[in-house]
């Protein structure tokens, strides 16, 4: 009887192919938990983007619509230690396509986060106080412009047209935005 000698891989090929394989595998699983790191990053990121997007775009609406002049012997849009701000705009009534009401909105910052509080007008009592965001950072309104209309409190504050919005101290990210149409 004859033997056929069969060939196969030597201890060693098998050694330098799971030593390979090892290596590939372990590059591959690298590639995607850095994969994985980055989509929770760049998803973090984005919801970060939206808030700050909704905080813009609501603010930028209260201004738009805010009423100049004086109500209630106060002045419609006030400016109060440069994290306060106060302004009366007319808002739509829900439901509704012509019932227009007066509200007053409060803007506040504290210990880095911005609220909104919604008023409704001659009442004190809040209807709604929102936070809108925690930025984490210090955060200023400042008048940037004053309106050229003729309306001027007691206390010689004039309406503003163009206010901003600081975050951070320093090197500060700086919104502005236009006060109703009055410019």
């Amino acid at each position: 009887m004859k033997f056929k000698h069969l060939k196969g891989f030597s201890l060693i090929e098998l050694i330098i192919a799971i030593s390979i394989s090892t290596v590939v595998i372990g590059g591959i699983f690298t590639i995607l938990s850095n994969v994985n790191f980055l989509e929770k990053f760049t998803t973090k990121k984005s919801n970060e983007a939206i808030k700050i997007a909704y905080a813009y775009n609501l603010l930028k609406n209260d201004l738009s619509n805010s009423i100049p002049g004086i109500i209630n012997d106060k002045l419609s849009i006030n400016l109060n230690n440069q994290n306060e701000l106060t302004l009366h705009r007319v808002s739509l009534e829900k439901n509704s396509k012509i019932d227009f009401k007066i509200i007053k909105v409060r803007w506040h910052s504290k210990n880095g986060k911005l609220y909104r509080t919604l008023f409704n007008f001659g009442n004190q009592e809040i209807s709604n106080e929102e936070l809108i965001h925690d930025f984490k950072q210090e955060i200023n309104f400042k008048i940037e412009k004053v309106s050229n209309l003729l309306t001027s409190h007691k206390e010689g504050q004039m309406v503003p047209s163009l206010l901003s919005i600081e975050f951070g101290s320093g090197n500060a990210e700086v919104y502005t935005f236009k006060v109703g149409n009055n410019l």
